[in-house]
């Protein structure tokens, strides 16, 4: 049993079992969740349980270097699935992430107190280089939201129009469509 959940059922170590075995450990490791707490509450779908069943979806759509997601196709589901995950870019899948904040800004925007004003940001890793820009300042909290927003979104379609030709055609409609939330 891997992780005390998922069975095993073939012979070999290969790019599939890699990345079966990281899913599993992101769900089901509590070790794991120490250093990275979104993933708790995350699930893996019965039938991918079995290594087996896995690895038969992802034959089908893995893209060597690309990284399994669940959030893009799945919308507010923590399952692991056939029908909720996809693999992408490591730069569209740092693009998508949602991160959860402590305060009551939306997202990407901060508040510098030296100044009194809001800073739009966008940041995002391509290529292992990471990248973070400055987007707007202004003293209205709705504008940078904005500007953030469309900016996110636009560098999105940009980076899916570059990698279209190796992705599935769901895939590519959900980043085309891919909208920015507060």
């Amino acid at each position: 049993m891997i992780f005390g959940v998922g069975t095993n059922d073939m012979s070999c170590s290969n790019d599939s079992y890699t990345v079966w075995h990281s899913m599993l450990r992101r769900c089901y490791s509590s070790i794991y969740q120490k250093g990275k707490p979104n993933y708790v509450d995350c699930k893996v779908s019965d039938d991918w349980m079995l290594h087996s069943n896995f690895n038969y979806w992802f034959k089908d759509n893995y893209v060597k270097g690309w990284q399994l997601d669940k959030d893009l196709l799945s919308g507010e589901s923590k399952v692991y699935s056939q029908e909720t995950c996809c693999f992408l870019p490591a730069v569209l899948n740092s693009l998508i992430v949602v991160k959860k904040k402590n305060n009551d800004l939306p997202q990407g925007v901060h508040y510098k107190i030296k100044n009194a004003k809001y800073i739009a940001q966008l940041s995002y890793q391509d290529q292992g280089v990471r990248s973070s820009a400055h987007l707007c300042i202004s003293s209205d909290i709705n504008h940078c939201f904005k500007f953030y927003k469309e900016t996110k979104e636009s560098k999105i379609k940009e980076f899916a129009m570059k990698y279209k030709d190796q992705m599935k055609p769901k895939v590519l409609n959900a980043l085309l469509n891919f909208k920015v939330t507060p």
